[in-house]
C-alpha cells in the first residue's frame, strides 16, 4: 500500500477533563457495535470534521461539546494523531489527521450526549 495515492482527511478533538474530590475524571465517547451477530463496544475520545472555514480549535471545541454534552475551556494543542485506513464503506484509502487539545470541563454533563454515542 506505500504506493497507493491516500485522501486526505482532517478531524479536530479532545481530551475533556475535571477532577472531582481529588480524583482526575476523561471524558471518553463509547459506540455499540453489532458485527456478524457479535455485540462490541468502543472507546475513544470525540472528534470529528471541522465545517468549512471553521478553525481546528473551534471545531474541537465544538465536536467535543456535540458528542459528550460537556462544554470545555482552555485548548493548547497536545498535538496531531495520523493514520491510514481504508473507509469500510467507500473503500476509499484515507490519510487521516486528527488534532486533539486539551480542555478543562466547564459546564455541562455527559446525559446529554448526542445520539450518536
Amino acid at each position: 500500500m506505500a504506493n497507493k495515492k491516500a485522501l486526505r482527511e482532517v478531524s479536530a478533538g479532545g481530551i475533556v477533563y475535571n477532577k472531582h474530590q481529588g480524583t482526575l475524571r476523561l471524558v471518553l465517547v463509547m459506540t455499540i457495535h453489532d458485527k456478524e451477530g457479535k455485540r462490541f463496544t468502543t472507546w475513544r475520545l470525540p472528534k470529528g470534521h471541522p465545517a468549512k472555514g471553521e478553525q481546528l480549535l473551534d471545531a474541537a471545541r465544538r465536536e467535543v461539546a456535540e458528542e459528550t454534552g460537556v462544554l470545555g475551556t482552555g485548548g493548547p494543542k497536545l498535538g496531531v494523531a495520523n493514520f491510514l485506513f481504508t473507509h469500510p464503506v467507500t473503500g476509499a484509502y484515507t490519510h487521516k489527521y486528527v488534532h486533539y487539545y486539551l480542555f478543562r470541563k466547564k459546564t455541562g454533563s455527559v446525559r446529554m450526549h448526542d445520539k450518536e454515542y
